[in-house]
């Protein structure tokens, strides 16, 4: 059986601890990967998704969802389709709306923010994302 005062020490390390659980909030809410769903006119254009340089992700054909890591890195998607030009747009890193709550932490959030930071989870992509291919001219005679 434990003490009182035991009991009480390990209160207080559990109401000390559950804040530093908790300002993990982007990480814990949003995970360190997002779907973003690629939407192309005309459908069934295959796109590959790109971030600091390399291929972070690849659809057969739209529309469709593509998974992507979280990161300060901005998006690069590329579709292609015969008979259509290739048809680029970026997707900006933005800051996630839940790493904010980090702050509400009354000191943790820092620590909050730390973690969500280090995993990529304080970052997130605007989707859906619209791209149009524009038909190429026929140059069979």
């Amino acid at each position: 059986m434990l003490s009182l005062s035991a009991v009480r020490a390990l209160r207080r390390r559990a109401i000390l601890t559950l804040p530093l659980l908790l300002a993990q909030c982007a990480t814990v809410v949003d995970g360190t990967h997002q779907k973003i769903l690629l939407l192309t006119i005309p459908d069934g254009a295959r796109c590959s998704v790109t971030q600091n340089g390399n291929v972070v992700g690849t659809l057969a054909a739209t529309p469709g969802e593509v998974e992507v890591p979280r990161t300060k890195y901005d998006l690069s998607v590329t579709c292609h389709k015969d008979g259509y030009a290739d048809a680029t747009a970026g997707n900006h890193s933005d800051a996630n709306n839940h790493s904010y709550a980090n702050a509400a932490v009354m000191g943790f959030g820092t620590v909050g923010w730390a973690v969500d930071s280090a995993m990529g989870a304080d970052n997130q992509y605007t989707s859906p994302m619209h791209l149009n291919l524009e038909k190429l001219a026929d140059t069979a005679k």
